[in-house]
């Protein structure tokens, strides 16, 4: 969980000074309706992560910039929403096993034999999206040499091509698509020399 992993030590000093939302159903991925033959179920996506951003801010006001933070899939609309938005709605983001593109990873899924569909219509491109991202919002990529989805080669080209002057990249060799933690706990005291900065924002 975000908890878990990104928000360890997040709320030591104030825990009623924060407060969490996440995002667990993507309309138009089954069992979801919306799904069609143009892309927009992607679209869709961005459109609600854009709309729950804005809610956040507009109903709690005194929160002045979100942490935003993510995992697998849900780094396509958190590198979207990264370029989308700048550093005056953002506190950080945080990408936990990211894809360079979701058209490279349905090809690499099926060989280069055929792309996945769910894929190829959804092309999610999240490394050129990090490319043209607000500078000053703070940055960090989370990777996994053995992970079993994503090739780790996204990973590191997720971080490489991202525009923030403040990321960092912490990478287990040994983990999977699920191991955010043991990759934050690579180096520790990076990471939280990292979220220090952020929460000072």
């Amino acid at each position: 969980s975000a908890r878990g992993s990104y928000l360890r030590r997040a709320l030591d000093a104030d825990p009623s000074a924060a407060f969490e939302v996440y995002s667990f159903s993507y309309r138009g991925y089954v069992p979801n309706d919306g799904y069609g033959l143009v892309g927009n179920s992607q679209y869709s996506v961005e459109e609600d992560s854009e709309a729950l951003l804005d809610y956040i801010i507009k109903e709690h006001p005194a929160a002045r910039r979100v942490m935003l933070f993510s995992h697998s899939i849900g780094t396509g609309p958190a590198s979207f929403l990264s370029f989308k938005r700048t550093d005056s709605d953002l506190a950080c983001v945080g990408l936990g096993m990211p894809f360079e593109s979701g058209t490279q990873v349905g090809l690499e899924l099926s060989m280069y034999a055929a792309s996945v569909l769910f894929w190829s219509i959804d092309s999610w491109q999240s490394a050129l999206r990090l490319y043209n991202m607000d500078e000053d919002v703070p940055l960090v990529v989370l990777g996994a040499g053995r992970d079993e989805l994503i090739a780790p080669h996204h990973h590191k080209e997720c971080y490489e091509k991202a525009q923030s002057t403040d990321k960092i990249f912490l990478f287990d060799p040994e983990g999977r698509h699920m191991d955010m933690t043991s990759a934050i706990n690579m180096d520790v005291d990076k990471y939280d020399e990292w979220f220090d900065r952020c929460k000072a924002r």
